[in-house]
């Protein structure tokens, strides 16, 4: 008699665990829908780089996201507009910025490293 007595109170307990789980599949689900909304990157989110003949030159484009950030028509790291003469030094610099910026640095290029990509 007496495990008969204790059969209500065996069907309460699995009860509450069942709540309990409940509650913390829906709390779970709750804090990776916030992760999906506020947290996570879109997959495509990165820069490119394109290379633009201008009329008295070239220039380069940094895009995130197809979005332009960086618009480079004159040469970085040297006092006035000069403008990039050929194709390959409007690339070989979009690609150094490009670089630093993927690897979270400053796009800033010196005049030293203006020197040394253009060798």
């Amino acid at each position: 008699m007496i495990y008969g007595g204790l059969n209500p109170l065996v069907n309460m307990m699995n009860m509450i665990r069942i709540q309990k789980s409940g509650y913390i599949i829906s709390a779970g689900l709750i804090v990776i829908l916030v992760w999906f909304i506020f947290g996570m990157k879109p997959l495509n989110s990165e820069y490119n780089m394109k290379t633009i003949q201008e009329s008295d030159g070239w220039s380069y484009i940094i895009l995130k996201d197809e979005t332009p950030v960086i618009y480079q028509k004159y040469m970085p790291g040297i006092e006035g507009n000069i403008v990039f003469d050929s194709k390959r030094s409007a690339k070989r610099i979009g690609k150094l910025v490009l670089k630093k910026l993927k690897n979270h640095r400053s796009p800033y290029i010196s005049q030293f490293e203006l020197n040394e990509v253009l060798k």
